[in-house]
């Protein structure tokens, strides 16, 4: 019984090493950490929402892409919507906390996530009518996001949310034939 005892009490202690190690890497990280052109400064927070300038971003990223591509073929367009919908739903938390620049830039993300699910739909040779048209309603959503978004941007990225809307109506076209 008293092994037992002593190897709880090893196997806690060094799970509880472990974790202080990851919190002190976390925590002594390099502050600053380049995103695509973008230079985002991480911070460690709390919250209800994990924005790109959490600590922990490129972490759920990640994971995000690893549940993408472990994903089976019919599922992807359909998982590549929700995360389009969820960069604008962090573009638009970004802009409410002035951060316009990283906003744009995870906008983009959404815009192309929504032109990969599109492309997903029009490369399968068995995607239903049903699929299509949930992949054409989604781009006119994400159309009207992007336009919602775009007079919050700066004024040398709202040519570029431009350009993305131009892409997404083509893309619309393209979804209906």
């Amino acid at each position: 019984m008293m092994q037992f005892v002593i190897r709880i009490l090893t196997s806690a202690g060094a799970l509880l090493f472990g974790l202080l190690v990851v919190v002190v890497s976390l925590l002594s990280a390099q502050p600053v950490r380049s995103v695509e052109t973008v230079r985002v400064p991480k911070q460690l927070y709390l919250g209800k929402e994990v924005l790109p300038d959490h600590l922990l971003y490129p972490v759920l990223m990640g994971l995000d892409r690893v549940r993408l591509e472990r994903s089976p073929a019919g599922e992807k367009p359909m998982i590549t919507v929700n995360y389009a919908f969820r960069r604008f739903d962090t573009a638009e938390l970004l802009l409410e906390k002035d951060e316009p620049t990283l906003a744009f830039h995870t906008l983009e993300k959404g815009h192309v996530y929504l032109q990969r699910s599109a492309l997903l739909v029009s490369q399968d040779h068995a995607s239903t009518p049903e699929e299509r048209g949930y992949i054409a309603h989604a781009l006119v959503a994400g159309a009207q996001r992007m336009q919602a978004l775009q007079n919050q941007l700066d004024s040398s990225d709202r040519a570029y949310v431009s350009d993305f809307l131009q892409e997404n109506k083509a893309t619309q076209q393209s979804i209906a034939q």
